[in-house]
């Protein structure tokens, strides 16, 4: 009897283990999976999917190209919204997202899409040959890539620059105070075969979309910075920001007090370090926590931010 005991106690005791170890490789490979779906923009060359995902937005971008669609969803976004529980691969991934190029439920939508897209490429570069006819700088106004070899000395193809970080322009527009800029992220260009960054601006005539390069950085000393927070706020910033796409670029309140000012999104004009400013702000990240909202918010001051620091995109000073 005591055998039989004995017996049954050792075999309960081995099913326990197995189960124990059962459980703890199911909860490994759980945290594997969890680590895999909170990949933020920050880090998201870290994605075990990266190559992979890398190329397949590369063919999604040409597919976009080739339907006059105007790319709205940045290399970051596409890597980091990938999940393995949702697709069963990223090709069925990728098959999904040139899908939604297409979709509308009607015909007079599609068309819109298409004009409104036309429209913006037309006013790209308008804007670009504008500027160079001035003497002006042909990254400003400027939605896609309009130069080659625009890359390659600074390292802002990686992941030292990410979407939500924010850009400035030491120089600044007129070289006084500084301009700030809100990074959309990285973006494949089909005619030059490359990727390159682009930004949300406040910047004479209206709040615009711009490029960082390296004859940016070079001609207006720009540097990038860094926000703790996490993806969702990084991403809600952004969201309201491309929400005010279009409207008026005002100088002269940039010499009020900033804590005066309306910072909603149903504000119609603005200035660079403001527009950043108030991005972020609300969403509970305050990037002028060193400064008193009585004092103008110039674009230099709100990178000394204790939420910022900066970005190694090997500048020489």
């Amino acid at each position: 009897m005591e055998r039989v005991f004995w017996y049954t106690m050792k075999k309960n005791f081995l099913l326990f283990g197995l189960v124990v170890v059962s459980i703890m490789i199911l909860c490994s490979s759980a945290n594997a999976i969890s680590r895999e779906e909170v990949i933020e923009y920050t880090n998201y060359t870290q994605s075990i999917y990266y190559e992979d995902l890398k190329k397949a937005y590369e063919e999604y971008s040409q597919k976009a190209y080739e339907q006059k669609k105007f790319v709205e969803i940045p290399l970051e976004v596409f890597v980091c919204e990938y999940s393995v529980d949702d697709y069963a691969s990223v090709n069925a991934y990728l098959e999904e997202a040139i899908s939604e190029l297409q979709y509308s439920t009607d015909q007079a939508d599609i068309q819109a899409q298409v004009d409104a897209n036309n429209l913006l490429l037309q006013q790209h570069f308008a804007a670009v040959e504008n500027t160079r006819l001035a003497g002006g700088a042909w990254y400003y106004n400027c939605p896609e890539l309009a130069k080659d070899n625009a890359y390659g000395y600074y390292d802002l193809l990686g992941d030292q620059v990410a979407t939500g970080d924010i850009v400035l322009d030491g120089e600044g527009v007129f070289g006084l105070i500084g301009h700030n800029a809100l990074v959309v992220g990285h973006f494949y260009s089909n005619i030059f075969q490359t990727y390159y960054v682009r930004v949300i601006e406040a910047i004479d005539p209206v709040v615009s979309y711009g490029i960082l390069c390296d004859q940016r950085v070079v001609e207006r000393d720009s540097s990038v910075y860094r926000i703790s927070t996490t993806t969702t706020k990084r991403s809600n910033a952004l969201s309201f920001a491309k929400n005010q796409l279009g409207e008026s670029y005002n100088y002269d309140i940039l010499l009020d007090g900033y804590g005066s000012l309306d910072i909603s999104s149903n504000r119609t004009n603005w200035y660079c370090s403001l527009l950043c400013y108030a991005a972020y702000k609300n969403y509970g990240i305050d990037i002028a926590d060193k400064i008193s909202i009585d004092e103008p918010l110039y674009p230099k001051y709100i990178v000394q931010s204790s939420t910022m620091t900066e970005c190694d995109i090997g500048r020489n000073d």
